[in-house]
């Protein structure tokens, strides 16, 4: 009898996610990313194992108050939370955060730190959902990878790569991608991070339903 490999299959939120539900096993775990759409999760082994969660202030404080992400929050319960981000390494790459706000009709501006783990892991603490931080030291090498002097911020998605790649608890798991259209926000540098895991792919090192 064959032995198939256990995967992990990170799965992004594009538009061109694949009915992949045949080929998902119960040894196999499911990484999801920030506030991925229900009829997706259905379509990608109803589970999320793992949830990369983008823990900026300016991105948890709009969530706290989204009634999608309250929903997604109490299906969490077998899920452990990753927040890609320490306070530190935010202070570093993304350190302010604008609120508007109005009073007597006029637009005012407050700039305030963008980071406040310790809110966030509580807030998910006392739904009994494990919360792991990821050590910055896998960003700043998954950034020497792709280009140490550029000046972008890292996607949750490339860091999620560079750490089941580089972490030995995962290092008998075979690393596969869905959905990922490497396309979004601008202060992503979508084409390196494209040029980045198109090699790995081309050198096995992590691999792809997509074709």
């Amino acid at each position: 009898m064959t032995i198939q490999p256990k995967k992990i299959i990170l799965v992004a939120n594009s538009n061109s996610i694949l009915d992949i539900g045949r080929v998902i096993n119960d040894q196999d775990i499911i990484v999801r990313f920030n506030v991925p759409n229900k009829q997706k999760i259905e379509m990608t082994g109803h589970r999320t194992d793992i949830l990369f969660l983008a823990n900026t202030v300016d991105l948890m404080e709009k969530r706290l108050k989204n009634k999608d992400f309250k929903r997604l929050v109490g299906t969490l319960k077998n899920t452990t939370v990753f927040f890609p981000y320490e306070d530190d390494l935010i202070n570093k790459i993304n350190p302010a955060c604008k609120i508007v706000y109005r009073k007597f009709f006029i637009k005012f501006k407050k700039y305030i730190k963008n980071s406040n783990n310790d809110k966030y892991k509580n807030y998910f603490f006392e739904k009994n959902i494990k919360v792991n931080v990821v050590e910055q030291s896998y960003y700043w090498a998954a950034k020497d990878l792709m280009s140490k002097d550029s000046l972008s911020i890292l996607t949750t998605g490339f860091i999620a790569i560079f750490y089941f790649l580089n972490n030995e608890e995962y290092k008998n798991y075979d690393i596969y991608l869905c959905g990922f259209t490497f396309q979004g926000w601008s202060g992503h540098d979508w084409e390196q991070e494209k040029k980045c895991v198109l090699n790995l792919i081309a050198d096995k090192k992590i691999y792809t339903f997509d074709g």
